[in-house]
């Protein structure tokens, strides 16, 4: 568990574009261009919420008022930001005592809080980094320039708009039958030039390196006991 959530989920983009490394740029592949975005989106999305349960069974171990609660609720995926969400308060906690779970406050959430703030300009400059000599940034010159030029506006709002509603449209394959997406008024909001890759990878990156710090801060503390 430990060495599974202690990797960065951003080794599948590197492995994704070392994978690109050896086919060319052209307009011939193009139509690679969303196959190859969306299969790297769903194995981070996947891993994503692989890594969340293994916390979760990580801290029923220890802890046996979660246990209780974490095996009563059998339908959490940690796909939703509000399951997301609630693991961090309680890791939040734990961190602070990791033999007892307690109630977190209300107003700690995830993206909101200054543990989000402080890793935002490095996630931001991690992605920028990654894309800014690969073919992904010829396939989505638009969007990579406006992602590098302009942080992310990050909020729990943002994140379902830009990476949960699309994990769904990937993962239920609606697109294949769906042939309205995006809507009207998704094309003509403020928000849509956000509704690409680069800044769905970039959420991705940020919750991960999130719940990387504290699970990592949370083992320590337990190991200690």
């Amino acid at each position: 568990h430990t060495d599974f959530v202690l990797t960065p989920i951003s080794e599948i983009l590197e492995n994704g574009i070392n994978a690109c490394q050896s086919i060319g740029d052209g307009i011939e592949t193009q139509p690679l261009r969303d196959y190859i975005c969306a299969s790297l989106f769903i194995q981070m999305t996947g891993a994503q919420e692989q890594k969340l349960k293994c916390i979760a069974w990580e801290i029923a171990t220890h802890d046996y008022e979660f246990r209780r609660n974490f095996l009563s609720d059998k339908n959490k995926e940690y796909s939703t930001y509000e399951d997301k969400n609630q693991l961090y308060k309680v890791l939040l906690k734990l961190r602070k005592n990791p033999t007892k779970e307690k109630s977190a406050r209300a107003d700690h959430k995830l993206l909101d809080d200054a543990n989000s703030k402080r890793n935002i300009e490095k996630v931001h400059k991690k992605i920028v980094l990654l894309f800014e000599h690969t073919h992904f940034r010829s396939w989505l010159e638009r969007n990579f320039l406006g992602f590098q030029k302009e942080k992310p506006t990050v909020s729990s709002h943002m994140y379902t708009l830009i990476v949960y509603n699309h994990r769904n449209r990937l993962a239920h394959n609606t697109i294949s039958y769906q042939r309205d997406l995006p809507k009207l008024d998704t094309l003509v909001s403020e928000d849509y030039n956000e509704q690409n890759y680069f800044y769905r990878f970039f959420y991705l990156v940020l919750i991960d390196a999130i719940f990387t710090e504290l699970y990592l801060e949370y083992i320590q503390q337990v190991e200690t006991y």
